[in-house]
């Protein structure tokens, strides 16, 4: 039996990372992300203890603080009586691996998922790939795509939309935003 084929639409976090699973998993999978290049400037920057867990498979947490800061505590204010509350992380420590949160630049993971996918000759990343239309029939979904300002349809047996807040994929489904 074939493997199946998954056209992922977006390279951020959330893309990349569905991405490296599936590759792991051996299905052959192909991102498409609009932008000419991985963004680094993606907001985020903090790394709580779930996600790390979840990373630890593919031994990406240390990558990740080899690059960022370890805070053990957190601590929510507000802006007229200050310290509201602090919570020590590390009470955390039976439960997880990662008893702090990981201060560490989002973009950062993106560079260490895209060296990790790389690895596998089923996967590819494909930059300057705008999605503009996509289709789902018996036989799986078609994606209408501007690779490098020429126009093309991709075949998939699925498509993950990790495409963000403006999601083309949401769009041209007639999904709407909610959140």
């Amino acid at each position: 039996m074939k493997s199946p084929h998954v056209l992922v639409a977006g390279a951020g976090p959330v893309g990349l990372v569905s991405a490296l699973v599936l590759a792991s998993a051996g299905i052959p999978v192909t991102v498409l992300e609009r932008n000419a290049a991985p963004a680094q400037d993606l907001r985020a920057s903090t790394f709580h203890p779930p996600t790390l867990d979840m990373l630890e498979r593919f031994g990406i947490p240390q990558e990740l603080l080899a690059q960022g800061l370890v805070a053990r505590y957190t601590q929510q204010r507000d802006r007229t009586h200050g310290l509201i509350a602090e919570f020590d992380m590390a009470l955390l420590g039976d439960d997880t691996a990662y008893p702090y949160r990981l201060q560490c630049e989002q973009w950062k993971l993106n560079a260490i998922l895209l060296a990790r996918l790389a690895q596998f000759a089923h996967a590819s990343v494909v930059f300057n790939a705008a999605i503009q239309n996509v289709a789902q029939d018996g036989r799986g979904v078609n994606a209408t795509v501007q690779i490098n300002g020429e126009q093309q349809t991709l075949q998939g047996d699925y498509l993950v939309g990790a495409d963000g807040a403006w999601s083309a994929v949401r769009q041209s489904l007639g999904i709407e935003f909610e959140g």
